[in-house]
């Protein structure tokens, strides 16, 4: 039975990440959208049927990659703000936390969240804005964190979901940048 679950998991963690056209585009809020990298004619169909005025790249700062330069040039082209952070999967500091609350807190909404496969860095930076930008519970926003949004929760990936489920059992009525300060 449990060979038969890690190869359902298995399977769906390798059509999510591997799929040919996977831009994994979900609504995450009113306010936010997540995805994975996306095309240069689909990125710009993404920005314009949702109207976002701001794309958060967790992929990091590569203006010599081309990928990096056709984002960039297209938000400059539809007047969308283009910010850029180095996140992980798998080490996550407290000030890696921090520039991404500050981040939310300095974007104009909606917001569109990517990073390579959109269902771990950009599932995690949902769900932390579910709980920071919109006072959802961790046992609610933690959902983005799940098999069926194409996260797989294995080996070093573990931390992501453990981050939202400390804060679920540590945060004591505290708000999730407090908590970030001071306990993580």
């Amino acid at each position: 039975m449990k060979r038969g679950l890690w190869g359902l998991a298995l399977t769906a963690y390798l059509m999510a990440s591997n799929c040919v056209d996977c831009s994994n585009v979900y609504q995450v809020t009113d306010k936010v959208y997540r995805s994975a990298q996306l095309n240069s004619g689909k990125f710009g169909e993404v920005i314009k049927q949702n109207k976002i005025k701001t794309v958060i790249n967790l992929r990091g700062y590569h203006p010599e990659r081309e990928w990096y330069q056709t984002e960039v040039e297209a938000c400059k082209g539809l007047g969308v703000q283009h910010h850029s952070i180095p996140f992980s999967s798998w080490e996550i500091e407290r000030q890696d936390i921090l520039d991404l609350l500050m981040l939310f807190d300095m974007s104009e909404r909606p917001i569109l969240i990517h990073c390579n496969s959109g269902t771990d860095r950009a599932a995690f930076a949902s769900a932390v804005f579910r709980i920071y930008g919109d006072g959802d519970k961790p046992e609610d926003a933690i959902e983005e964190l799940s098999l069926s949004r194409g996260h797989l929760s294995i080996g070093r990936k573990k931390v992501l979901r453990q981050i939202i489920e400390r804060f679920g059992h540590e945060g004591n009525g505290r708000s999730f940048e407090e908590w970030v300060r001071q306990d993580y």
